[in-house]
């Protein structure tokens, strides 16, 4: 080994000496069969090159990253640890700033971000194994959005140890609208077609399309609406 420069990997890291100077560098990826692609014209491309706009940090097996082009992300990070996971962002010609936090150790979580979407921003949290978020086609989201599949702690009752508020998903249907600092919380479908105002926290499902929902929690308050991007009306 040559004294004066040589390079190795630790645990998570890659390090660097130099004339004994020790460099360490967080790795991106690590573990086995992580894959991250490109999908384009229908068509998967493995990519091993930076994306701009987006930091990808994975440790564990068996996960993937598939970002649709085109695509344009502005500070958006992707952290994701533990096994057979995946994050699906399809394409879209607008901005998308998101952190994508699936850094506590679990398996099994699914993030799909379909067609179009907008993010101003927001952060997209899957704190338990076998959960998923979904966001359907031409959704904007405004700034300070939250959406999370479970409350990363338990709750169970007095002298019991089954949680009471476990939490699996969280739906976005298609051409939704969420209003800035909207929370959407575990177990919960906000439907087609409708609009989350600012400051809302939706605790439960809605099944009734083109509807405007507000509060705290968050409840009907006006039915038949639909929306649009335009901004001069």
């Amino acid at each position: 080994m040559n004294k004066f420069f040589s390079i190795h990997t630790e645990k998570q890291k890659l390090v660097i000496r130099i004339l004994g100077i020790k460099i360490s560098f967080k790795k991106h990826i690590c573990g086995k069969n992580n894959k991250i692609y490109i999908s384009k014209n229908g068509k998967l491309f493995e990519h091993r090159g930076k994306i701009p706009g987006l930091d990808i940090n994975i440790c564990g097996n068996n996960n993937q990253v598939v970002i649709g082009y085109p695509y344009r992300f502005l500070s958006s990070s992707i952290v994701c640890n533990g096994d057979n996971n995946s994050v699906i962002i399809e394409e879209t010609n607008a901005s998308i700033t998101c952190f994508f936090d699936l850094s506590h150790p679990m398996s099994n979580r699914k993030v799909h971000i379909k067609k179009n979407a907008q993010i101003g921003r927001a952060q997209m949290h899957l704190w338990t194994s076998n959960s998923s978020i979904t966001v359907g086609e031409n959704c904007l989201f405004s700034w300070g959005i939250e959406l999370m599949t479970g409350d990363g702690h338990k709750i169970t009752k007095k002298g019991e140890n089954a949680p009471i508020n476990s939490g699996t998903y969280c739906e976005i249907g298609n051409h939704v609208w969420l209003g800035q600092q909207a929370l959407i919380c575990k177990n919960v479908k906000v439907p087609d077609n409708s609009v989350v105002g600012a400051c809302s926290v939706v605790t439960k499902s809605f099944d009734s399309t083109n509807i405007a929902i507000a509060g705290n929690p968050a409840k009907v308050v006006k039915e038949g609406i639909d929306w649009d991007k335009e901004i001069n009306f």
